[in-house]
């Protein structure tokens, strides 16, 4: 099949095509689906390209550049005042680009901007996709403001409400009968594949983003109990984002006397093959819309360790839910206990929820495909 021929798909990104947990989720559709459809992606930020040469492979990439750096004032003020931009920018690229038969946009709160375009221009299918839960400061008064009517703008323009878990639903449209919860698809080839590597079942690894949210700091307090009492202990932190925050995880690791037994990878690591060498996962966030990595740290029979944090459909069975407000020593008791029960044998649970060969159909059929 042609290009020409493909039906389009704009898909509007969250900020950038970087590494990072919604935009797998997109790469996985545009894996799967491109054969039927092309998709044309809209980004907010050209800081990383991780996906870019993929992308352009089968579809076209868009900048809107809104301000991502520099200081905080300026970020805030950007945020109140590119309504117009954007909304200008998507009108223009929709009407010289499409037909589009969808719209896809991921993007929170300023999705409503999309959708209102989309609207307007006739596209059919316009689809909202809430990944996350995000703390909600109720002293800004004028944020709130602002995404109460971005909601309502949303609510009379989307015509599925997607999410990754009953909570980012909530958190993104309010209480709703039409949410439509759909697993964060994944490659299971990439994971089923790998045979067990592990030869110590004291390793650990966590992977996310540096920052409070994946809270790698209080990881940190709790290996360093275990490391005390098994010294064997290994430690491999995965991930890119807040260099202050990663500051504060090193000065953290050299406080608590561990430095010789922590790794820090870069975000384009091997994510498979570091979970098949390691035995188990930490995953203390302090909230997550889903948790994507805990499903592929399942994927190749890994015990996860969770907080509460975490909904509870991340778990297909090898997820160990701990509350934070427990505290470090408690956690490491926790893991110790179970870990010594099982040792550093696998348990392979049903993915087929998450396949997605599976997942695919759900988005071919808001595509209208």
């Amino acid at each position: 099949m042609k290009t020409a021929e493909k039906k389009k798909v704009l898909v509007v990104a969250n900020n950038d095509l970087g590494i990072g947990g919604i935009q797998s989720v997109i790469m996985s559709i545009i894996r799967t689906l491109s054969d039927e459809f092309q998709f044309d992606i809209v980004v907010f930020d050209h800081t990383h390209t991780n996906y870019e040469e993929e992308v352009l492979r089968q579809g076209k990439i868009y900048t809107i550049q809104n301000r991502m750096t520099g200081n905080s004032i300026g970020k805030r003020l950007d945020y109140y005042i590119r309504f117009y931009r954007n909304y200008r920018e998507l009108k223009k690229i929709i009407k010289e680009n499409g037909p589009y038969v969808a719209i896809h946009c991921h993007n929170f709160y300023e999705a409503a901007i999309g959708l209102l375009v989309a609207k307007q221009e006739k596209i059919p299918n316009r689809i909202v996709h809430s990944h996350s839960v995000l703390y909600v400061n109720k002293k800004k008064i004028v944020r709130r403001a602002y995404q109460a009517v971005y909601r309502i703008i949303m609510t009379h323009t989307a015509t599925d409400f997607v999410a990754c878990s009953r909570a980012a639903g909530e958190y993104l449209y309010g209480e709703r009968n039409d949410i439509k919860v759909v697993p964060n698809g994944i490659d299971l080839s990439k994971f089923l594949t790998l045979e067990n590597q592990c030869t110590n079942k004291w390793s650990f690894v966590q992977v996310g983003r540096w920052g409070a949210l994946k809270n790698q700091i209080f990881t940190v307090e709790v290996f360093a109990h275990i490391y005390r009492i098994h010294p064997e202990a290994q430690l491999t932190f995965i991930g890119d984002g807040d260099k202050e925050y990663l500051c504060r995880i090193k000065e953290k690791v050299q406080e608590l006397g561990v430095e010789k037994a922590v790794t820090y990878l870069p975000e384009d690591a091997d994510v498979p093959n570091e979970m098949a060498k390691n035995n188990a996962l930490m995953f203390p966030s302090v909230f997550e819309g889903l948790g994507i990595v805990a499903i592929e740290a399942q994927a190749v029979g890994m015990k996860c360790f969770a907080s509460t944090g975490v909904p509870q459909e991340v778990n297909l069975g090898n997820v160990y839910f701990i509350d934070l407000a427990d505290g470090s020593k408690k956690w490491a008791n926790t893991i110790s206990e179970e870990i010594e029960k099982s040792e550093s044998k696998r348990h392979y649970v049903n993915m087929s929820s998450y396949d997605m060969n599976n997942v695919k159909e759900i988005y071919r059929a808001m595509y209208g495909g």
